[in-house]
């Protein structure tokens, strides 16, 4: 998944959603709900947070989320089992807001983006306020995650991918 502000880096012919609604593309359904900005935030900074059906598993990816949610985005992003969740601050939700906003979605698998990497000269902070808010000792990245209905599991795991982006 890719940030509708790059989709020029994507190869091919990419279909970009970037408005709330529902889609749907080459049997893949797609709910977009628009998450509220904060107070003095201009519109062109709205955020819309997307739910994607890809057969029997519901991916939420929450952007650029910079405040919490009501309880009726919520349950219009609902079912989630894999939300991509950003954890950098600063723009974005702080650590508490993070993992209420988390415990309100109830996925099985948490995949956090937009924190300090190397080579990154962005002001977001690193994974390691993350782990401990989520009372982690460590996650070990991973390059690669298949996701079944078999393998969700019941309780929430937070699986960290490797950074395999692309030099612009």
């Amino acid at each position: 998944m890719q940030s509708s502000q790059h989709a020029e880096s994507i190869e091919g012919d990419p279909k970009v959603f970037s408005n709330p609604g529902e889609y749907e593309y080459n049997g893949v359904t797609a709910r977009g709900v628009m998450t509220p900005l904060a107070d003095g935030q201009p519109q062109e900074e709205r955020n819309v947070a997307f739910s994607i059906e890809i057969g029997a598993i519901h991916v939420c990816h929450l952007g650029d989320i910079s405040m919490p949610m009501t309880t009726r985005m919520i349950d219009e992003l609902k079912p989630v089992d894999v939300v991509l969740v950003p954890i950098g601050g600063h723009c974005t939700l702080d650590m508490d807001q993070i993992y209420q906003t988390l415990q309100d979605l109830d996925a099985k698998i948490v995949i956090p983006m937009h924190f300090k990497t190397e080579g990154i000269n962005v002001d977001v902070n690193p994974i390691d306020n993350f782990v401990r808010r989520m009372g982690l000792d460590e996650i070990q990245a991973q390059p690669r995650l298949v996701v079944t209905s078999a393998n969700l599991g019941t309780d929430m795991r937070v699986v960290l991918m490797t950074s395999q982006g692309r030099p612009r």
